[in-house]
C-alpha cells in the first residue's frame, strides 16, 4: 500500500507492506530456509505438518540457539553456531526459524512477499509495533516499511 502526504509543497510517499504482500510467521513454508544463504536462523520445533520426524531436533538440544546458515546438504542446512564457530550441524530445514531483527542498523533480507520484495537485502532504521522502517536506498520512490515476520537477519554480507 502506498500513502501520499502533501505538506508545504512537499509530497512524501510511504510504502507499507500490507497483509497481502507480506506473510505472517505461520504462513512461511517449512522449507523457507532452502531459498536463502548466509542468514541467521533459530532452531525450534518442527514446522512440518503431519511429519513422522521428531517434534524437536536432537530432542531440543539446539532449541533457541542462533546459528549461521552456511550451505545446504540435500534438504538439510549446514549451520554454524554463532557462540562457538567450531560447532557445526546439518539440520533439516523444518526446524529452522528466521532470526528477526532486534536493533536498528541490522542488515536483513525479506523472506516473504511478492517477487518485487522477496529476496531484497535492506538495512533496518527503526521499529514501531513490529513494523520496521528500512534505510532509504538509491532508486527508492519512498520509505519502505516491512513487518518483522517478513524479515530475517543476514549472517555474512
Amino acid at each position: 500500500m502506498a500513502l501520499l502526504f502533501k505538506q508545504d509543497q512537499k509530497v512524501s510517499l510511504y510504502l507499507i507492506a500490507t497483509p497481502e504482500s507480506r506473510s505472517c510467521h505461520t504462513a512461511i513454508p517449512f522449507d523457507w530456509a532452502l531459498d536463502f544463504r548466509n542468514i541467521i536462523v533459530v532452531v525450534g520445533p518442527s514446522s512440518r505438518q503431519a511429519a513422522r520426524n521428531p517434534r524437536h531436533f536432537q530432542r531440543g538440544a539446539y532449541d533457541g540457539k542462533f546459528l549461521g546458515y552456511d550451505s545446504t546438504v540435500g534438504e538439510n542446512v549446514h549451520c554454524v553456531s554463532l557462540e562457538d564457530s567450531a560447532v557445526a550441524e546439518d539440520i533439516p530445514a523444518e526446524y529452522l526459524r528466521p532470526a528477526r531483527p532486534d536493533a536498528a542498523g541490522q542488515v536483513v533480507v525479506c523472506i516473504a512477499g511478492g517477487p518485487e520484495i522477496k529476496g531484497q537485502q535492506r538495512t533496518t532504521s527503526y521499529e514501531n509495533d513490529g513494523q520496521w522502517m528500512m534505510e532509504p536506498e538509491a532508486g527508492d520512490m519512498g520509505a519502505l516499511v516491512l513487518g518483522e515476520e517478513s524479515l530475517c537477519r543476514i549472517w555474512r554480507v
